[in-house]
Order: structure tokens, then C-alpha cells, then sequence
């Protein structure tokens, strides 16, 4: 059953997300857009020729969710890993322009930035649409000894946080040491700091962090299970994923049919989408609802509160196109012209 909840009790947690300090932990991506205007078909081949327009780079993968932590108003650093190319300069020179600290972030000679060029084309008078993505990505684990490094690094630089979010991509930043680390720190206390966690395929690894935050595609891979069909196996895959992990809540993401959110012990709440359902791009929505989340925890929120409010910050990313972020403004704005709100 869908419920709701007062959108004012929701502010007084908002307002306090100012100078959080917290440290995103995890594969750095430049999402890279490249777009152009289709003017005619080529003679070499029957494809369409574009007419370059213009190109830019956005923060992707860990990297976006410091964006949205940052423009939700927390004091951020990261940790990860860049190549010792234009891409990663690029990519650390726009996270310190946003004022995220990137001290922690290693440069690694002979291994790429990763990089998703997206290409856009479209005509005079229409919308532009991606036709093909282009990825860059290195081959193979990072060295052990920067993986030990990392983690010496994270474990430094977390005493001075008051939330860590951990973003999973696969990449090799996330090591077998690194989840270790994360582990052992989740297992001192549920909320101080909350440590929470967004991986593509790997959720099951982590052990007793206050929150899990993947889509439902991610939480049937973590345990090799089909997607959900019904209900029934909805409850079934977040209670099972909960009590392999022992996490203090899992906030699985719908798309459409917006959130639901398990907790040990209590019955599983289901937060319908916030604001109508148009939506014109999904792309790094995770890592807003992963940054609205995790604020709204570190602010002293209860899990069903702070899911509420990552609700309400997916509902208006999606509305944007490309890779996005919300604002701390843009998220009271919304909160403060509904009165009560899918949580």
C-alpha cells in the first residue's frame, strides 16, 4: 500500500544537509556527450553523415554521486582512480570547479579514464537522440599495491566523515580489501557514520552497512535470481538480500512504480513515483537517490524519511536529460509545493 507523508517534517532534514562531510568511494566515469545535426547520407557507406554541433563532459559513475552530494549541500571528497590522460584531467578538473576534494583521487600511467561518448544526433527541429555509446575501459584489476593503497587511503580519510557511500562499478577502485574495510567499519555501528551502498553486481559481498540502494535488476543479479514478476517475489528477493547482508534497510529502485523499502522487522513500504510519471531520461538516477538517501540519514532521519526524500530527488532528476544532479534548492522547492509526499 502506498502512503505519504508530511512534506515539512521532510524540510527540517534538508536544511541540515549543509557541510556534511562526506567521502564517495569508488570508479570514476567521464560521461562524454558528442552532438550533432544529420545532414544527408554518406556516399562511402549507407549511414547518416552528422554535422558536429558541439561536445561535453559530465561527471559519471562515483564521480556523479559526488556531484549530487555536493549540490544537495555536503562536503565531499573522493577516492578512486584516473588515467594519466586528457579524460581524467578533464574529470578531476571539473570535480575540483565544483568544489569536491579530489586528494584522494590516484592518477595510474597506462591504464584510460573510463569514458562513455555517448552520441547524440537530431535534426534542425527535433529533439536529439542518442544513436550509439562508445565505452572506454581498462582491461584487467588495478595493482595490488594501488589497491592497498586505496584502502589505507579510505580508512584515513573516513574518521573525518560523517557518511561514506561506496559506488560499484566494477571498475576495480572497489577491491576485495576495499569491501573488507567497508565491512569491518559497517560492523562497529549501523549509523555512525552510515555507510551505504550502490554496486552493479556485488551487493551481496557487503555486511551490515546501513543501506543497500540497488534497482531491481541489481538486486536480482546480487543473488542470481530472475527480475521480479510479481509481488511475491519482489518481498521474496528483498528479504532474502536483506538477511544475507544484514544491512539496516534495502531500497530497491522500480523506475515506474517508484521504491520500495525493506527494514528487518517491519513490513516492506512501497513509495510510489514522485510527480508524474514523464520522464525523459534515467541515466545516474541511482546515484541521486544514493546522495539524497545518504544525506537524509547523516541528517538524522529515519530510513522510511530518507527514502522519502530520494524519492522526491529520483522524480526530478529523471526529469532532466543526460547526466544530472539536484539541488539542495531544487529539493525543497518541490518539497515545500506538495504538502505531503509517496513515502
Amino acid at each position: 500500500m502506498n502512503t505519504t507523508v508530511d512534506s515539512a517534517a521532510l524540510c527540517r532534514f534538508i536544511d541540515r544537509f549543509s557541510g556534511i562531510p562526506t567521502i564517495v568511494a569508488g570508479d570514476l566515469i567521464v560521461d562524454a556527450y558528442l552532438s550533432g545535426v544529420t545532414s544527408r547520407v554518406s556516399r562511402e557507406a549507407p549511414v547518416l553523415i552528422l554535422r558536429y554541433q558541439d561536445e561535453r563532459l559530465a561527471p559519471g559513475g562515483a564521480a556523479n554521486a559526488a556531484a549530487n552530494l555536493r549540490d544537495l549541500g555536503g562536503d565531499v571528497c573522493v577516492l578512486g582512480a584516473v588515467g594519466a590522460d586528457a579524460g581524467g584531467e578533464a574529470l578531476r578538473d571539473e570535480l575540483r570547479r565544483r568544489g569536491i576534494g579530489v586528494e584522494d583521487v590516484v592518477v595510474i600511467p597506462d591504464r584510460p579514464t573510463t569514458t562513455k561518448m555517448r552520441i547524440l544526433a537530431g535534426g534542425h527541429h527535433t529533439v536529439s537522440q542518442q544513436v550509439i555509446r562508445i565505452d572506454r575501459e581498462a582491461d584487467g584489476p588495478l595493482p595490488a599495491t594501488l589497491q592497498q593503497e586505496l584502502r589505507e587511503r579510505f580508512l584515513r580519510r573516513v574518521r573525518e566523515c560523517a557518511a561514506v557511500v561506496i559506488s560499484d562499478y566494477g571498475l576495480g577502485v572497489v577491491s576485495a580489501d576495499l569491501i573488507a574495510a567497508v565491512n569491518d567499519l559497517a560492523r562497529a555501528d549501523w549509523s555512525v557514520p552510515p555507510v551505504l551502498v550502490d554496486s552493479q553486481t556485488r551487493f551481496a559481498l557487503f555486511r551490515g552497512v546501513a543501506s543497500l540502494t540497488p534497482n531491481e535488476t541489481e538486486a536480482a543479479a546480487a543473488l542470481s535470481r530472475p527480475i521480479p514478476e510479481t509481488e511475491e517475489d519482489l518481498e521474496r528477493l528483498g528479504r532474502e538480500l536483506l538477511g544475507q547482508t544484514a544491512a539496516g534497510s534495502l531500497l530497491i529502485t522500480r523506475g515506474s512504480r517508484g521504491m520500495s523499502l525493506f527494514e528487518p522487522g517491519n513490513r516492506r513500504i512501497d513509495i510510489a513515483i514522485f510527480g508524474d510519471a514523464e520522464i525523459a531520461d534515467v541515466t545516474g538516477a541511482g546515484d541521486t537517490v544514493i546522495a539524497a538517501f545518504t544525506l537524509s540519514l547523516a541528517a538524522g532521519a529515519s530510513h522510511r524519511e530518507a527514502a522519502a526524500i530520494a524519492n522526491v530527488a529520483a522524480g526530478l532528476v529523471v526529469k532532466k536529460r543526460g547526466t544530472a544532479t539536484v539541488s539542495r534548492g531544487e529539493l525543497l522547492e518541490a518539497m515545500r509545493g506538495a504538502g505531503r509526499v509517496p513515502g
